[in-house]
């Protein structure tokens, strides 16, 4: 458990230096996601889906992230209780 908590940490720090540079192309990464393997479209979806719905939720929220705590509601409430249901095949 320790190490999956661990790797998890290391994909959000990866996550973090790559979004807090001001030249990421948020736009072409969406892009080239796209354009890779169907199932791993899908991974990145169930991904999305669960930080949206993480976001959603009431907590911290200041003047920096408010826009998209609010965006965050909104899309959840589209997604719904069960999350939405993206397999894995």
């Amino acid at each position: 458990m320790k190490e999956r908590v661990a790797e998890a940490q290391e994909t959000v720090n990866k996550i973090e230096s790559l979004v807090n540079n001001f030249g990421f192309d948020t736009e072409a990464v969406a892009v080239g996601l796209r354009k890779t393997h169907p199932t791993l479209q899908q991974g990145v979806m169930r991904f999305a889906v669960a930080f949206i719905r993480e976001m959603a939720k009431e907590g911290w929220v200041d003047g920096r992230n408010q826009a998209a705590h609010e965006l965050a509601k909104k899309l959840a409430a589209v997604i719904g209780e069960d999350g939405g249901y993206l397999p894995f095949i």
